[in-house]
């Protein structure tokens, strides 16, 4: 006499055999079948521009050292002097009120150009220079725009590599560290010393830097660097904590999962 616990198994093999399959939970179905309704494509979306603000500015050149801490940088072949490139500036003089006014000067970062981020900051023209009578001034970030030191991006690596062009991202050695915070800062050092002597001889007018996200960082870190040339920065939706040993690595994933679970059950 088999034990009574084969006897059971073999009781529920037979009953499953003429047995019906479960029902497939409605958590598993797949998508298109059951009570999933068939996803619908979704119309083409392009989200609209914001309006550019008119271009009423002076555009100026700047002479910078291509760099500002190796003396022993290679020269100009041609006129045998350390080497420097033309960067660009914009100058907004319309609300001036003359010496002693401030100056807003933009720190410019990543992108395409100064002349871009510009079409987008009609509030500091419009608002802020016109309250404040102060001078704008928009620095380009080296290396960006129009602001490079070795020639026109254009001829780089793409779409075949050409050894003959000096283009300013052409590989070399000797330009390892050029593109660096610290030299855009001491760039930008050099602007608002020039123009402190050009504009204000007695060092009178306030400075006030400002720019949104990296630019935002930046115009920090020239107020801290140089607070003797800068007297207030404003940082726009710029982590300037975001650094490790600052602030929570994790913070912004767990921002992120705490709003979408806010929206989504």
């Amino acid at each position: 006499m088999l034990p009574a616990a084969i006897l059971a198994l073999l009781a529920l093999g037979l009953g499953a055999a003429g047995a019906q399959p479960l029902p497939r939970p409605e958590s598993l179905r797949r998508p298109g079948q059951g009570l999933w309704p068939k996803p619908s494509p979704l119309p083409p979306f392009s989200p609209p521009l914001p309006t550019q603000f008119p271009r009423t500015y002076e555009l100026r050149w700047f002479e910078q050292p291509v760099d500002h801490f190796n003396l022993l940088q290679p020269v100009d072949p041609q006129t045998r002097r350390r080497r420097t490139f033309k960067q660009r500036l914009l100058f907004h003089n319309a609300s001036y009120g003359g010496a002693g006014s401030p100056v807003i000067f933009y720190t410019g970062a990543e992108g395409s150009g100064v002349d871009a981020i510009w079409d987008h900051s009609g509030w500091i023209i419009e608002q802020l220079a016109a309250n404040l009578s102060a001078l704008v001034v928009f620095a380009e970030h080296r290396f960006f725009g129009a602001s490079m030191p070795f020639g026109d991006a254009a001829c780089a690596l793409y779409p075949t590599f050409n050894a003959s062009c000096d283009s300013s991202f052409w590989p070399n050695a000797t330009r390892l560290g050029l593109l660096s915070e610290e030299q855009a800062l001491q760039d930008f050092a050099m602007v608002a010393h020039g123009l402190r002597e050009e504009l204000d001889g007695g060092w009178e007018s306030p400075f006030i830097t400002v720019g949104g996200s990296l630019a935002g960082e930046i115009s920090t870190w020239f107020r801290i660097r140089y607070p003797h040339l800068i007297d207030m920065a404003l940082a726009a939706s710029a982590p300037i904590l975001g650094y490790p040993g600052l602030s929570d690595p994790d913070g912004w994933y767990r921002v992120v999962t705490e709003a979408f679970g806010s929206v989504c059950d």
